[in-house]
């Protein structure tokens, strides 16, 4: 008996360019809340390990502070 596989491309695929990506990593890296706009928070949780939740979704904060991928 064979089966058939049938594989869906994801259509939502974005392009750019590798400066154009690190430039947007790297600016969105140096403040986490930079990237969320103060009108769609609901809610914020703290928790007692200082964990933070927003909307309940964990706000990534880096304990060493921020590296950049790559400088120019």
């Amino acid at each position: 008996m064979a089966l058939t596989l049938v594989i869906k491309h994801p259509l939502n695929i974005q392009k750019t360019s590798r400066d154009k990506f690190l430039q947007s990593k790297n600016y969105m890296e140096e403040d986490p809340m930079r990237r969320i706009s103060t009108e769609s928070i609901s809610n914020i949780t703290v928790t007692a390990n200082k964990s933070i939740l927003i909307n309940g979704v964990p706000l990534i904060q880096r304990p060493n502070g921020y590296t950049p991928i790559e400088l120019k």
